[in-house]
């Protein structure tokens, strides 16, 4: 199991051992039983992967900022 919590906003690479890595943008992330179920959006298309640490190699690229947005 994976140490790293997953965060709205953060920007991870994807790879699989059949695939070629792409960049994804997490939109939401849930934490099940024993694995992470991660809502992202990559290349124009929104996805869910499954990572339970076997299938999907995920490494974090950007966290996301935890800025309060004002409204004018």
């Amino acid at each position: 199991m994976k140490a790293y919590k997953y965060k709205t906003g953060d920007l991870i690479l994807v790879r699989h051992k059949s695939m070629a890595a792409g960049v994804c943008l997490v939109l939401g992330a849930k934490k099940r039983i024993s694995c992470y179920e991660v809502k992202v959006y990559s290349r124009g298309k929104v996805f869910t992967i499954v990572d339970d640490g076997n299938f999907y190699i995920t490494s974090l690229i950007s966290e996301a900022n935890n800025e309060k947005r004002t409204s004018r």
